[in-house]
């Protein structure tokens, strides 16, 4: 369990006055490396989205995930509840800043956390593994994984969809017969959050689009 210093909390106070763009400052730098090792050990370090591991990871591809985006939700930027450690590819690559997870039942001053708030699996009120099978095949250095949806969860069908599951199934079984495949390549910068964020929001914007017409033209 982590627990803020008064000088953390300091710091915290003044990072949500000056607002979310706060969160790239230099002298929260060392806060932010706090959070993360706990987020990690408290996830088993796997990503929050995905369940891919961590494991043999450098920190810089690990995101500190705010499942409530920072920009808009700024006084919830360090709410643990809010926070889950993330691979780049489900925060910058897929989610970034989309709300379109949030169910009608949400309010953010009434029901922040509740589970009926979230369409998709929330990293921190729900637990995955209900939700979604996830397996890890590895034989030697070839690795196939599969996810599989529980139950027909509603829950375990909005994520697996949202989160594109089914294209990193397809990455694993490309990569180990030996065929190039960037699904899990994310070349942003990761120490500017904001800038990030834009391109991952036009990024999904293109892919999403290339993706209504692929099937407009395969419905002819």
């Amino acid at each position: 369990m982590l627990y803020f210093s008064c000088a953390d909390n300091k710091i915290i106070i003044e990072c949500l006055k000056k607002g979310h763009s706060s969160w790239n400052d230099k002298k929260i730098t060392v806060l932010k490396a706090k959070i993360k090792e706990a987020l990690k050990k408290r996830q088993r370090n796997v990503c929050c989205y995905c369940l891919r591991s961590f494991h043999g990871e450098f920190n810089f591809v690990i995101d500190i995930e705010h499942i409530l985006p920072k920009h808009k939700f700024v006084y919830k930027m360090f709410d643990l509840r809010n926070l889950a450690a993330s691979c780049k590819r489900c925060n910058m690559k897929i989610k970034g800043r989309r709300l379109d997870f949030l169910s009608e039942n949400f309010h953010d001053e009434i029901t922040p956390y509740n589970k009926e708030s979230y369409l998709f699996i929330h990293p921190n009120v729900d637990v995955f593994e209900e939700h979604i099978s996830y397996t890890h095949n590895q034989k030697g250095r070839d690795i196939i994984i599969k996810y599989e949806v529980l139950d027909n969860s509603d829950k375990g069908n909005f994520s697996y969809n949202f989160f594109k599951l089914q294209k990193l199934e397809v990455h694993t079984y490309n990569q180990a017969q030996g065929i190039y495949s960037d699904e899990d390549q994310w070349l942003g910068d990761p120490d500017f959050d904001d800038d990030e964020e834009n391109i991952a929001e036009a990024f999904n914007e293109i892919e999403n689009s290339i993706e209504f017409f692929d099937s407009l033209f395969n419905q002819k």
